[in-house]
């Protein structure tokens, strides 16, 4: 679980933690909790009686700190760097080399405002429970399946382009993410990138692979904790990212051979840019005019003034006079060039991390507390 939250204040995701892993912990072994913080994260605010009996790591996040795979081009790009200080790729990276140390098989990415879902009478649904979990470890033992998600539901976990799209009537999808997502860790494994929809980038290879289908299967849904969405500082950061992956995710629909040309394509870029600007200008337009739903009037302004910032992204003078880059199209070309670089390098260093390698590998030893350890 990624954080960078107190602990020790009321956060959904920690507790669905520990209680996941009590339940588990009645009909075989108990699974460890790991917690990688920053921010105001910190271990010293563990709250130990919600995890009385449950093993916890713990891991204060050096600031700063150098993780031990290879330098990472996306990591210095701009797709990665611009408007963003987000750390939660990084974590994610690190629960999966945790997992190859520690001889996990499976593990649970789990983000800390992940809740039980909310049915409409009020009650709480155990649907994203034991049984259901336990469900999910069985699927996950198939031949070919990579991972399994869940959907955040009554929450959405969108973009905030995309939840202004919803408020102006207009169709928005949902899939799978990193929020809640059991990886099976044998074999090949992706990797996070450190820029929005990371976790998109990381479902991608499995999606490309020869064996796709059912590499991904879809658990269930859950819920998640509401958080003030209409940010135009989040719009912004979230735009280049959110662009990427949206033109990714439209080239599977093309054979997975073409994939790879398309992505690097200044012209499929161009257009796909120029789509995405004039469903904002379209978005921004309806909302405008009247087009949203009358009971969240109230969110039109906000949301008129995020996209606004998300669109003023297309035209920042961080990208349009940046000698290389020039233009956000060519800014997703090179970005697109630099994810297969760390693909590959990712793919050659992940394989020689062995099981029993201490956390002082990682350089993170004097940073690491563990709790009720076995």
């Amino acid at each position: 679980m990624p954080t960078s939250r107190r602990l020790d204040e009321p956060r959904s995701g920690v507790g669905l933690a520990a209680e996941l892993a009590a339940e588990l912990g009645r009909t075989g072994a108990t699974p460890p909790v790991v917690l990688l913080c920053s921010g105001a994260a910190r271990s010293e605010h563990l709250p130990r009686k919600l995890f009385k009996g449950i093993q916890v790591l713990a891991i204060d996040m050096p600031t700063g700190y150098t993780p031990m795979w290879p330098q990472m081009r996306t990591a210095e790009h701009i797709l990665s760097k611009f408007k963003r200080s987000n750390d939660v790729g990084l974590k994610r990276n690190l629960g999966l080399v945790l997992a190859r140390m520690y001889g996990w098989k499976n593990i649970l990415l789990l983000d800390d405002d992940i809740s039980r879902l909310r049915l409409p009478d009020g009650s709480v649904s155990s649907f994203f429970g034991l049984a259901n979990f336990a469900d999910a470890l069985i699927a996950l033992g198939e031949r070919d399946t990579r991972a399994i998600g869940w959907v955040l539901d009554e929450f959405p976990d969108n973009s905030v382009v995309c939840h202004a799209r919803g408020l102006a009537g207009l169709r928005q999808d949902k899939f799978i993410g990193g929020g809640a997502l059991l990886v099976r860790c044998d074999g090949n494994l992706p990797f996070f990138p450190a820029t929005y929809n990371e976790d998109w980038l990381f479902l991608l290879p499995f999606m490309l692979a020869e064996t796709h289908a059912g590499a991904l299967v879809e658990g269930g849904l859950v819920g998640q904790d509401p958080y003030p969405v209409y940010l135009t500082k989040r719009a912004a950061s979230e735009e280049l990212g959110d662009t990427l992956g949206e033109g990714l995710f439209n080239l599977l629909q093309l054979p997975r051979s073409l994939f790879l040309d398309h992505s690097l394509s200044y012209e499929y870029w161009r257009d796909a840019v120029a789509g995405r600007i004039a469903m904002m200008k379209t978005v921004v337009d309806r909302l405008d005019g009247g087009k949203a739903d009358p009971k969240l009037a109230g969110e039109v302004g906000m949301a008129v003034k995020a996209v606004t910032a998300a669109l003023k992204v297309h035209d920042a003078p961080e990208i349009t006079n940046d000698d290389e880059i020039k233009d956000v199209s060519r800014a997703l070309v090179t970005y697109c060039r630099a994810w297969q670089h760390d693909l590959r390098a990712w793919g050659e260093w992940l394989p020689g991390v062995e099981r029993g390698l201490p956390l002082s590998y990682l350089g993170l030893d004097n940073q690491a507390v563990w709790l009720n350890r076995h």
